[in-house]
């Protein structure tokens, strides 16, 4: 054990949206001068329709958003089986407004604003609508399509009505996800006005963080974690870093999501890439990457970065970013070669646009939805876990996609997990004052108030 090196930290992870770890507490034990060779293993697919799934850690468990299950014991349940203090609370969602994305919930006998990301408050429900807010010191702030806008938060709410809200900014673009930072919130824009700026929020009052990177494209921020003191933000569509410190300075990395010869650039040169998710935890920052379903392991300890891909088809090659060859669906759906099967029912398409009715993205009708994501990125006591999925959550079809077999489409929608040796980790929610305390002998363990709350033997490496 002469060369380990252990250190403590608090995980925070944002990844598209999806708050995945909330200031859960780890500590763990490891020797940096050796390689850290993941063995990524498949659990059981929540659900067989599903082709993109969206994880986090609930106070331990794996949860899994989309189809509102919990991995327990080598299966899934239902969240209000697997926390049965839901099972008696009425949960009523209302929208803000005819356009807004803040909702409220019934919990018990109170009404509070919740977002997918209060970890403050024992709910337990993940609804996608509202997952981009942010709560902070007695804020909701959030990102409708008239912009940034603040709501205040009390304990309880009047006949469940939702908050009141003010615009802070207009024209702001969307966002996608956000973090508690600075003594604020950190929302990131998306492809706003040529380059969407990252905004600090601090009661009614925002602030834009203008920055400039080498490539100087407009940037998507999709995913947020802490490391060692700082604020990093994952980009669109270079899949690189923007690091923010505690002074208020930007930097930009190349160095965490390294780029391969089989990566696409355009003619000027731009990438299109996605750093997507991203945590950091153990000194290594784990980042998923758009289109190939890359999970990037960027060892901070040791320097080193390794990458594995959780798809084995079809070949890495440099393609933008159109992995498979869908024969022109849609130009074969103008030209009807599909109403046979369309009147069949094999085929169900339901929006109208454009003389048809068909949901794009849902229905694979172009190359880019089956593009390779790894949505989410989670930690848990002893293991890393990610999911993968489609580019917009394509439902399957046979008939519409024959360039794919059943077996490959199977890829999509499904969880790994990789063990991470000598590691531990409470993810209960920590308020107040606790005394915290962290011994290691033959096992690291983390006592509060003098009761052991986590603990994980050393093993050998």
């Amino acid at each position: 054990m002469a060369n380990l090196i252990c250190s403590a930290s608090f995980v925070s992870s944002v990844s598209t949206r999806i708050p995945t770890n909330e200031n859960q507490l780890e500590f763990w034990c490891r020797d940096p001068s050796k390689p850290i060779d993941l063995k990524w293993e498949r659990i059981p697919t929540p659900s067989a329709i599903l082709s993109q799934a969206q994880i986090a850690n609930f106070k331990g468990t794996l949860i899994e958003e989309r189809s509102r299950q919990a991995f327990v014991n080598g299966r899934w349940i239902p969240l209000a089986e697997a926390f049965p203090r839901l099972a008696n609370s009425p949960i009523q969602w209302q929208r803000f407004g005819a356009e807004g994305k803040l909702a409220t919930v019934t919990y018990r006998e109170e009404c509070r604003a919740y977002v997918l990301s209060s970890a403050k408050y024992d709910f337990g429900a993940f609804p996608a609508l509202p997952s981009y807010a942010r709560i902070d010191n007695g804020h909701v702030y959030f990102v409708d399509r008239s912009g940034l806008s603040v709501a205040p938060l009390t304990p309880v709410q009047n006949a469940c009505e939702p908050l009141s809200a003010s615009l802070l900014k207009e024209g702001v673009g969307q966002a996608y996800g956000g973090i508690n930072w600075g003594g604020g919130v950190v929302l990131g824009g998306s492809n706003n006005r040529g380059n969407a700026n990252l905004y600090l929020l601090k009661g009614n009052e925002v602030t834009e963080i203008s920055y400039s990177n080498s490539e100087s494209v407009a940037n998507e921020h999709y995913a947020y974690t802490y490391q060692d003191g700082s604020l990093l933000v994952g980009l669109y569509p270079s899949g690189n870093f923007m690091r923010l410190d505690e002074g208020g300075q930007f930097t930009y990395h190349e160095d965490m999501t390294p780029t391969l010869p089989t990566d696409w650039r355009s003619d000027n040169g731009m990438l299109y890439r996605e750093a997507q998710a991203a945590v950091s935890s153990y000194g290594i920052l784990f980042t998923g990457l758009y289109p190939w379903g890359e999970i990037v392991q960027h060892d901070t300890l040791a320097g080193r970065t390794s990458r594995d891909r959780l798809f084995t088809h079809p070949e890495r090659k440099d393609r933008l970013p159109y992995l498979y060859e869908s024969g022109n669906l849609f130009r074969r759906l103008q030209a009807g070669d599909f109403d046979e099967d369309i009147k069949a029912g094999r085929i169900v398409l339901d929006k109208e646009q454009g003389g048809f009715k068909f949901a794009a993205r849902k229905y694979g009708l172009f190359e880019s939805a089956w593009a390779q994501r790894i949505t989410t990125l989670a930690v848990f006591s002893g293991r890393v876990c990610a999911a993968t999925g489609s580019m917009g959550g394509t439902v399957y079809n046979p008939d519409l996609h024959n360039f794919m077999t059943r077996a490959q489409a199977d890829d999509y929608g499904t969880i790994y997990c990789a063990e991470l040796p000598n590691h531990t980790m409470y993810s209960d929610v920590l308020t107040g004052t606790h005394s915290l305390k962290f011994t290691v002998s033959e096992s690291i363990t983390i006592s509060m108030d003098g009761k052991v709350v986590a603990e994980t033997p050393i093993t050998a490496w």
